[in-house]
């Protein structure tokens, strides 16, 4: 029973090491262990690279070794606030969606989210941005 026990512990530590992104034809999918958000492009209202998440408290996530995840309050207007970062520091995506939702993602290589980002806005409807 504690193998078990300690086995499950390690398969949930190892699920939240990094994001899992899927870019569908009409939607945005990401995973990080416990937490997961979709979006369909046409909810998006805005994306766009930023280098700070606003303040905000945690409701429920945690942050280690600079990593980020969970569900968060922003402290200025006080919007919900979804992180899924792998590196602290460093580009981030902002998705606003359902005109106050706002959802940041990144990758430890600033290059694969500039990637990220880039293709995200290829998916966007013309409206968008």
């Amino acid at each position: 029973m504690v193998i078990l026990a300690v086995l499950l512990c390690g398969a949930a530590l190892l699920s939240h090491t990094k994001n899992w992104i899927q870019i569908e034809r009409d939607q945005f999918k990401v995973t990080s262990g416990f937490y997961r958000n979709s979006i369909a492009f046409t909810e998006l209202d805005s994306v766009v690279l930023v280098d700070s998440l606003p303040r905000k408290q945690r409701k429920h996530g945690f942050t280690v070794r600079g990593r980020e995840k969970g569900v968060y309050q922003n402290l200025e207007d006080s919007t919900t606030v979804y992180v899924f970062l792998d590196r602290a520091e460093g580009p981030k995506v902002k998705l606003v969606y359902q005109d106050s939702l706002r959802l940041f993602v990144n990758y430890r290589d600033s290059l694969d989210t500039q990637a990220l980002f880039e293709t995200i806005q290829l998916r966007l409807p013309q409206s968008v941005n």
